[in-house]
């Protein structure tokens, strides 16, 4: 399903970051087939919206969970007027204001009153901002006032995290809206545009082609969408230099961070879920402390009648434990463990 550059979806990723207009602009210039681009989680979203638009028309409750969270808000707001019939329309797209246009999840409009109830559904795990301050919502909301609807109501619904909400607007204040689309929009054409980095590049076309500026530096989103190989034979020979140049500095980075973040959960400076403090693997089979492993050696061979200078000549750990194995009276987990110390504490993964 094909979506304007800065439709409803995309205003509060605009509303963040107003360089992110330009930054997609660029990727739908050099992949027209992006416009058009869509994700499991899209295809999922969509899915579900007809479930919930089916059941709502034949006021069938579904079975799953979640649908059935969204089934009952909506079926309870158009109880609200007993013996009112109303028109559902589900995915079909709207004119918006300032020549966009979008494509809301739900609408429901009474047929004796001119107000509408409008809904977006929100099936992640990571909550959304409410009616109130969703430009989403609040975007379609205005399309319909402007269509010449006396009220709309919008509202979120997340049936994951057993949310809603709602923000209802008159047509006499519709402006209020209107002027804040306008704001974003305006700060998104404007000459140099803002770059903000945050939660909101998850979704960036920019972010998932990898070519923002801005995550061409070390990042936490890098491209998982598109092969490297097919990626690279995009780029002419000056990007290339620049992403080679670029993926290397993040490597040393990200090398750093692990190391760093390690050192300091083992300190007990911070905490991470899903990580503990466990023991490591065996040591690695050489000397971590040549004196403390000389001292022990040497009075281990002074007390079984073993010929130290023999014992001091040899250069591996491997030698030395295969020498104490053959000397009796030293049990060989004594000499294995002399020679192969247990790793230290280290940060593990739970299982």
């Amino acid at each position: 399903m094909a979506h304007h550059i800065d439709g409803p979806s995309s205003l509060p990723r605009r509303n963040a970051c107003p360089a992110s207009h330009n930054e997609e602009l660029a990727v739908l210039e050099k992949f027209p087939e992006a416009a058009d681009r869509e994700t499991e989680w899209s295809k999922d979203g969509e899915e579900k919206h007809a479930l919930i638009a089916s059941a709502v028309k034949e006021r069938k409750e579904p079975e799953d969970d979640d649908l059935k969270y969204a089934y009952d808000i909506v079926i309870s707001d158009m109880d609200t007027n007993p013996g009112e019939t109303y028109e559902i329309v589900s995915e079909k797209e709207m004119p918006l204001a300032f020549d966009r246009f979008g494509t809301p999840d739900l609408v429901v409009y009474p047929q004796s009153i001119d107000v509408a109830n409008v809904y977006e559904f929100k099936f992640g795990h990571t909550r959304v901002p409410n009616a109130e301050y969703n430009w989403q919502i609040k975007d379609y909301m205005l399309g319909l006032l402007d269509k010449g609807l006396e009220s709309v109501c919008g509202k979120v619904i997340q049936p994951p995290l057993n949310s809603v909400s709602q923000y209802v607007e008159s047509s006499e204040y519709s402006h209020t809206i209107r002027n804040g689309i306008k704001s974003i929009l305006d700060r998104c054409h404007s000459e140099n545009p803002a770059h903000v980095p945050g939660e909101h590049c998850k979704y960036c076309l920019a972010r998932v082609f990898g070519t923002c500026h801005v995550y061409q530096t070390p990042a936490l989103y890098f491209p998982r969408d598109i092969s490297v190989e097919e990626y690279v034979k995009t780029l002419g020979p000056a990007e290339a230099s620049k992403l080679y140049k670029t993926m290397g500095l993040a490597l040393d980075w990200f090398s750093e961070g692990i190391k760093t973040m390690e050192r300091m959960f083992m300190a007990d400076e911070i905490r991470m879920e899903g990580f503990r403090k466990g023991m490591g693997r065996e040591g690695n089979r050489t000397w971590k402390r040549p004196a403390d492993a000389a001292a022990t050696l040497r009075a281990l061979a002074e007390n079984n009648n073993i010929d130290t200078s023999k014992l001091f000549n040899m250069k591996t750990p491997k030698q030395v434990e295969t020498v104490l194995k053959k000397v009796e009276g030293i049990d060989s987990e004594i000499a294995k463990l002399v020679t192969r110390p247990p790793g230290k504490r280290k940060m593990m993964e739970d299982e």
